[in-house]
């Protein structure tokens, strides 16, 4: 399973018109079935030059084919959903989008990139942003002016967020190291990227711990969000 949270801040006043989606590529495909056959125009050279392709046959068998920016998913469509979006959006304001992936055993992780759409009310791509399956666990990404997304997984080892136990069902134990000694916020967020709850933390630098009563939080998934001067940290959490 592959969970990614898609953040997207707005420069500028927008409504949930906009719509956002998620796509997995992978590179470096290849296969044996006649499926996988390039059709070749330029087979023979009476089309010119062609890298090469001029040289190679109509259609060009699959033992000699590899696949780079191949489609393997999209969440939730190619339409994408503003359920994570309010219906009137302020410029600054940031929202997440929560989304889910099973990868089949045949595709390489290694090779595969996560792709933030943002899609405009026309269904234009308006912006959009790769990165890397492990570039995302280590350090995010950020494409402007529109948008900027961030993806953190819940099988990340990372000392300065920790949320505990997961799942729960009435006090959820969070584990802060802070670098810095002000401007540390925590916000809670629902399946639907909806803020529910904001902290403003002022504690000393180093290690620090409260708890959250989530008990009458509805069941399902939540992302939890620490934020500080010089990064911001998201992880998941079920409510049971």
């Amino acid at each position: 399973m592959l969970e990614v949270s898609v953040k997207t801040t707005f420069s500028q006043n927008a409504s949930n018109n906009y719509k956002i989606a998620c796509a997995l590529t992978e590179d470096n495909v290849t296969g044996t079935s006649s499926g996988y056959n390039q059709s070749n125009a330029y087979a023979g050279g009476g089309n010119g030059v062609m890298g090469g392709y001029e040289s190679l046959p109509n259609p060009v068998p699959a033992a000699q084919m590899i696949y780079d920016h191949v489609a393997r998913a999209i969440s939730p469509s190619f339409e994408g959903s503003s359920a994570s979006l309010p219906g009137t959006i302020n410029a600054g304001e940031s929202h997440i989008s929560n989304f889910s992936f099973t990868l089949p055993a045949d595709w390489d992780e290694n090779n595969m990139h996560i792709i933030g759409l943002l899609i405009d009310p026309s269904g234009r791509i308006d912006n959009a942003a790769s990165t890397s399956i492990s570039e995302a666990v280590a350090n995010g990404f950020e494409v402007g002016p529109n948008l900027s997304i961030t993806e953190f997984f819940d099988n990340n080892i990372d000392d300065e967020l920790r949320v505990y136990p997961n799942p729960v069902s009435d006090i959820l134990n969070v584990s802060i190291i802070s670098p810095d000694a002000v401007e540390n916020t925590i916000s809670i967020y629902n399946h639907a990227g909806q803020l529910i709850r904001t902290f403003d933390v002022n504690v000393t630098s180093g290690a620090w711990n409260f708890n959250i009563d989530v008990s009458k939080y509805a069941k399902g998934l939540y992302s939890i969000e620490y934020r500080n001067k010089k990064a911001t940290t998201i992880k998941k959490f079920v409510v049971q």
